[in-house]
């Protein structure tokens, strides 16, 4: 999350270092005008954007979803596990080749037991449905905070990056100490 926040702090000020390359070219103090508008608007605004992450995620702590798709999520690992029973089971079979019937007993048995850990009236079985149930929920709930990392970055921070830095940007013409007549003449006219 806080990795996500400084990633686009740098990207947004790579950004902005090339526009005004681009369109400031001969005017370098200005162009260090905006880069420092832009670094204390991204600031300003990766402090808004981190505390709103963090208010999430500490809403995410609390184990709650209306999502249809954590049961989806939870069907999946049932099965996923269901498949690793019957790989096992087929992996401990003593001797495949040599007697089917012997090997459809010693499968037999084997998914038997599993079915009786995991889905019986025990604590064993009642640990393997909740863990289930926490690592579906854990899978969804991940999914959804990341999603909502990036679109209140985008909002706390990209979304107001430009009017802010407009904002600044008329504070720096207001003053002016900064308007001498050196801060805006070219590179090449200057005395």
């Amino acid at each position: 999350m806080e990795q996500l926040i400084k990633d686009v702090q740098v990207v947004a000020v790579q950004v902005a270092d090339r526009l005004a390359e681009l369109l400031l070219g001969h005017y370098p103090i200005l162009q260090e005008s905006l880069r420092n508008a832009t670094e204390k608007v991204l600031i300003d605004a990766s402090q808004t954007a981190l505390i709103k992450l963090n208010e999430i995620l500490s809403r995410e702590k609390d184990p709650f979803t209306l999502n249809e798709f954590l049961q989806q999520w939870v069907n999946k690992l049932r099965f996923d596990r269901f498949a690793k029973a019957i790989e096992q089971s087929f992996e401990q079979a003593r001797n495949p080749a040599s007697n089917w019937n012997g090997l459809k007993e010693e499968i037999y048995s084997s998914m038997r037991t599993w079915y009786r850990e995991t889905h019986a009236i025990s604590a064993l079985a009642s640990a393997h449905e909740m863990s289930a149930i926490m690592e579906a929920y854990w899978n969804l709930s991940a999914k959804r905070f990341v999603d909502n990392c990036c679109m209140i970055s985008d909002k706390e921070i990209l979304g107001i990056l430009p009017d802010a830095i407009q904002d600044q940007m008329y504070q720096y013409i207001k003053d002016e100490a900064k308007l001498q007549v050196g801060s805006f003449c070219p590179v090449k006219m200057r005395i």
